[in-house]
């Protein structure tokens, strides 16, 4: 970088210039460099290779001092030191997704980063494991609900999608995290909001009364949703978690159930479209967690694949 334009953004940093006129003296530069490319290039019989943008020497510790406006100003001055203008653009214009630690940069050593882990899946199907169905028919059951009242499947799906899950009423691993996700996913519905039913079948055969259901509607707000949670019998339990696949086993460790996860989203006339896995960080002591962002993505997700068993394509 030529030693007049190298002073002046380095007297605008000290100045505490404000980052517009910061940013005008790196596009500046940038704008003179690449007109010194393009008269290369069109000079006759040129032979010169095209300029080169080299590190500029130059003290390597940011001073720990600095607070506010002005530390973010002296890391781009140092940004410019260690790794040369183009460092610097980046660092201006906020590309590049990060930047050096501030423990790097008092060390003198700040090399550019790599690419950003991700901290979940990049699409909803992926994080929830996503499996698309064959349209078979989603098997019918009669149980009874919260309120006592006897409720079957195909009264539920006659106009409406159902998102079918399957939560122990007295757990404390993934049926709480699955009851915060199901109350975001009503939000992100919208206006679909309506015409999707949430459905839970109760895993726990032995609080299997509706004071159990009712306990666990009022104890994770869902009470405010189209909720409807669904027990019975031991057998006839038994029979539907079969019918869907899921495999559950009392008396795990701690007197708790052990059993698979799985959501299932049908269509108007009971049609299954989608199998989802769910799940949740369970610690020692039974209760489970995700991360805020997790859940959110899973909750997008939750009411994108809802309104696709509606019929509009999902976007992931």
């Amino acid at each position: 970088m030529d030693a007049p334009v190298k002073e002046r953004i380095e007297a605008l940093v000290t100045q505490g210039a404000d980052p517009e006129r910061l940013r005008e003296a790196v596009i500046i530069e940038a704008a003179r460099r690449e007109l010194l490319r393009a008269q290369a290039k069109r000079s006759p019989g040129a032979s010169r290779p095209e300029p080169q943008v080299s590190p500029v020497a130059g003290p390597a510790v940011l001073p720990v001092a600095h607070s506010g406006r002005k530390a973010t100003f002296m890391m781009a001055s140092a940004i410019l030191v260690l790794a040369g203008f183009g460092a610097l653009l980046g660092a201006v214009t906020g590309s590049g997704g990060g930047g050096p630690s501030p423990a790097q940069l008092r060390q003198g050593s700040a090399p550019l980063p790599d690419a950003p882990k991700r901290v979940i899946p990049a699409t909803n199907a992926a994080l929830m494991g996503l499996v698309k169905l064959h349209g078979e028919d989603a098997p019918g059951f009669r149980l009874v609900d919260q309120s006592g009242a006897q409720v079957s499947l195909s009264e539920l799906d006659a106009n409406h999608a159902v998102v079918l899950s399957f939560i122990d009423d007295r757990g404390t691993g993934v049926g709480p995290v699955m009851a915060e996700e199901l109350m975001a996913a009503s939000r992100y519905l919208g206006a679909f909001s309506p015409r999707v039913d949430f459905v839970a079948v109760n895993l726990n055969a032995a609080y299997s009364g509706p004071r159990w259901l009712e306990g666990f509607v009022v104890g994770h707000g869902l009470g405010h949703l189209r909720f409807t949670y669904l027990t019975g019998s031991p057998a006839a339990l038994r029979a539907t978690w079969a019918s869907y696949g899921i495999q559950v086993q009392a008396g795990a460790p701690n007197g708790t159930v052990s059993h698979s996860e799985a959501m299932y989203f049908i269509s108007p006339g009971g049609v299954m479209r989608y199998e989802a896995t769910p799940y949740a960080n369970v610690a020692s002591n039974g209760v489970g967690s995700l991360p805020v962002a997790t859940m959110s993505q899973w909750a997008r997700g939750i009411a994108e694949y809802a309104k696709a068993a509606l019929g509009r394509p999902a976007r992931d």
